[in-house]
């Protein structure tokens, strides 16, 4: 356990357990499939690792193989476990030590998820590429059909219509209300919501 004093130290007691970089894995039903970046960087081909800076904002990626539909997906920013179970047990009082101060505005006290994860790659035309256009076409119907009312749940995070949709796109109705009440219009809403539903669709973690 880190002490007090020890979290005063310019070392700091985050960067010190956990490290300014994490790996994260990828696993493919095809075999080579293509993880590029957000600037269209290709970072690596499946099976593979990839060693990343911790930062405080969700990576983009794109998995990619010909023959098969694009797959987006994020890493997403979660607390770094061991981090903040050391400022829970350590007795931490404010104002923060610096180094703990750096590690939070940095993102060494934070961590990608899932860490290890699997890409679930279909090939276009298939019955599953067909079936998963009809979803998004029905996905896009709905909430532009329903905007009004689906606007109005998200307030209160939940609602039937919230729940029918949630249901359609396989995500958390909490998860789903709140990224609803995000939403700037009808047609930006629509993309996001079958963008989310894709994501939702590219990946599964790896236990």
């Amino acid at each position: 356990m880190c002490s007090v004093a020890a979290l005063l130290a310019l070392t700091g007691c985050g960067l010190a357990e956990v490290g300014e970089t994490q790996t994260v894995s990828f696993a493919s039903n095809v075999d080579e499939t293509a993880v590029f970046d957000r600037d269209g960087k290709r970072v690596c081909l499946t099976p593979c690792e990839i060693e990343l800076k911790r930062q405080k904002n969700d990576l983009y990626f794109v998995a990619k193989k010909a023959g098969y539909v694009n797959r987006p997906f994020f890493l997403t920013v979660v607390p770094e476990k061991s981090f903040f179970k050391h400022m829970l047990t350590s007795g931490i009082v404010f104002p923060l030590s610096p180094a703990t101060t750096v590690d939070l505005a940095t993102g060494a006290a934070y961590e990608y998820a899932p860490g290890k994860i699997y890409l679930n790659m279909i090939e276009k035309g298939s019955a599953e590429d067909l079936e998963q256009q009809r979803t998004e076409q029905e996905i896009r119907r709905f909430f532009m059909l329903n905007y009004d009312d689906l606007k109005a749940e998200a307030s209160v995070g939940r609602g039937e219509k919230t729940k029918t949709l949630a249901r359609t796109m396989n995500v958390p109705e909490n998860e789903l209300a709140h990224k609803i009440e995000q939403t700037g219009g009808k047609e930006s809403g629509a993309d996001e919501l079958v963008r989310t539903y894709r994501r939702a669709l590219t990946t599964r973690r790896i236990q």
